[in-house]
């Protein structure tokens, strides 16, 4: 059978489309260089204990994937959306610039492995941080199916920093993809890991293969440490885990302990001092009922731990257990956990930690609706700012 001729218009329909995704992929990026902390007029008069469903505009927020964090980048006052998972893993990264309550695709879905790209393979169930000294996103590897990690394998087995402003990524270590060594940490999903802002390191604990190990990153040497605590909490992982940088402490809540498919969630609150190599088990006359997966951030401006969600059961039964839709805070110096009441709550969420705007003195939250996302904040008191 005799091939049937291109029509000569299909040439100059891929060209003008083409044209048409770089001069998006252009204009996102320059948006991007000229973004900076501002203040939102619609929040500044929000009251305290109050959560907001906000109406952002720009790209609208349909991504269809989950399990992500939130972190808040200090040098363009915006919040990542980086990758996530259901029904396949992607790599793409939105921001949410809170001043003007804008959302945009900034990195456009790349596929392909790692060694040609340059960039994260598809992937969720991270964790991540902000490194405030060298303004990066910084992220340590995580679960995929897909095969373009290293070597065809389908995990990220690196750990990344992103400049946002540039939209560049950089692979800052590697390690094996099954297990720990003395130089690599073994967990590759549902750690924790935050900035310690006075130690100037990333810290690491739990996770899948790696329930019960501290680990710190140095950004000048570019390599992880087992610090190897005497005292450790249980083995954990979807915990939730932040920097109390006004008590110089790293504090995790909760978690699920004793095994992916036979475990049980606990409600214990731990304390980390770098300074100590220590792990302090808390013991607060209340606390949140047992859960994981819940959604936590350090609210720099009124000094305490911010909690939301999570779930009560065993992971991949998560479904079948109790949701949470409770708001908590947490006090380190009196070792108090406070329930908040708010009158209105996201119906839960689709991200492992939230992101607190100092700013604008709102923690940022993302739950599903439908085949879209909606954009939460939430107020626990209006205070004064403080220098974190």
């Amino acid at each position: 059978m005799p091939t049937r001729p291109m029509s000569p218009i299909t040439p100059l329909l891929l060209i003008l489309l083409l044209l048409t995704v770089n001069q998006r992929l252009f204009a996102q990026a320059d948006w991007t260089t000229k973004l900076k902390p501002e203040v939102n007029l619609d929040l500044k008069d929000l009251p305290d204990d109050t959560w907001k469903l906000m109406q952002p505009q720009g790209d609208t927020f349909t991504h269809p994937k989950t399990e992500v964090g939130l972190v808040y980048d200090e040098l363009v006052g915006g919040v990542l959306y980086f990758g996530g998972c259901s029904a396949g893993y992607c790599n793409n990264v939105w921001l949410y610039h809170v001043g003007s309550n804008t959302w945009k695709e900034i990195m456009p879905w790349v596929k392909g492995k790692e060694e040609d790209t340059g960039k994260p393979i598809g992937q969720c169930g991270y964790y991540a941080c902000y490194n405030n000294d060298l303004g990066l996103y910084f992220k340590h590897r995580a679960c995929s199916s897909t095969a373009d990690g290293r070597g065809g394998r389908g995990r990220d087995s690196n750990t990344w920093t992103l400049d946002v402003r540039k939209a560049t990524w950089e692979r800052v270590a590697q390690g094996s993809h099954e297990g720990s060594n003395p130089s690599w940490p073994g967990a590759y999903c549902c750690y924790g890991l935050v900035y310690d802002r006075d130690a100037r390191i990333a810290l690491l604990y739990g996770g899948m293969e790696g329930e019960q190990q501290t680990w710190a990153f140095d950004f000048q040497q570019k390599k992880w440490s087992n610090l190897k605590p005497t005292i450790s909490p249980p083995p954990l992982y979807l915990h939730s885990m932040v920097y109390d940088a006004a008590n110089k402490v790293t504090i995790v809540f909760g978690g699920q302990t004793g095994g992916y498919e036979a475990g049980k969630t606990l409600n214990e609150t731990w304390a980390f001092s770098h300074a100590k190599n220590s792990w302090e088990k808390r013991n607060p006359r209340n606390a949140p009922p047992p859960r994981a997966q819940a959604q936590a951030c350090y609210d720099s401006v009124n000094r305490v731990t911010l909690l939301f969600g999570g779930h009560a059961n065993v992971y991949p039964k998560r479904s079948e257990g109790r949701s949470y839709t409770d708001t908590w805070v947490y006090d380190y110096p009196t070792d108090t956990w406070t329930e908040m009441k708010p009158k209105l709550s996201p119906s839960g969420s689709d991200v492992r930690f939230m992101a607190f705007d100092p700013v604008n003195n709102v923690a940022i939250n993302v739950c599903r609706a439908g085949a879209a996302k909606q954009t939460w904040v939430y107020r626990y008191k209006k205070g004064e700012r403080h220098q974190p």
